[in-house]
């Protein structure tokens, strides 16, 4: 009888769960964004302190230094969390801009300076997931997507910056990340 119970319970929850993932979607099979939703996703992508300005300013590093690291493996990086975020809004339906930064970031002076700039860069993005994250609250795998980007900066990006920054602007080995 008990297991009979589970298994109810169970069932009814999925029915639950289905309900309200049919609730989410339009007519045409597009799940539905809130406009705080739309607005969060475009902004980490798009925004002063998104994917798209990262990866401007690590290509520009990039092509002004060479394939140091760890700035060439961030670029890469930051090249999977555009698409990360590119693949969000196409699931929902919503179109979103090319990358406005390339071409329009300058490189530091120094590798000391990029690594500074880069620490710098990666705490304010940090704290933009942080307040992105409570607006798309509603959205499991929005949630999911945005912490995962805020964990990659926060242990991986941070990390090997703060090791360049302690070697001069460079390194090799241990901080590449």
């Amino acid at each position: 009888m008990k297991k009979t119970l589970s298994f109810l319970a169970a069932a009814g929850l999925v029915v639950a769960l289905l309900g309200v993932a049919s609730a989410q979607r339009r007519g045409s099979g597009t799940p539905t964004l809130s406009v705080e939703a739309k607005t969060a996703l475009l902004e980490a992508l798009a925004g002063p302190v998104g994917e798209y300005n990262a990866y401007a300013g690590y290509n520009a590093i990039v092509a002004k230094f060479g394939p140091v690291q760890p700035y060439s493996n961030i670029m890469a990086a930051e090249a999977n969390h555009i698409a990360a975020l590119q693949n969000a809004l196409r699931t929902y339906g919503v179109a979103y801009p090319a990358n406005p930064y390339l071409g329009k970031i300058a490189a530091p002076s120094t590798l000391l300076e990029a690594a500074q700039a880069g620490v710098d860069e990666e705490e304010a993005n940090v704290a933009m997931y942080d307040r992105l994250i409570l607006a798309v609250k509603a959205y499991p795998n929005l949630v999911r997507v945005m912490t995962q980007l805020k964990t990659a900066s926060l242990e991986k990006h941070l990390p090997a910056l703060q090791a360049a920054l302690a070697n001069g602007g460079e390194c090799t080995g241990t901080c590449i990340r």
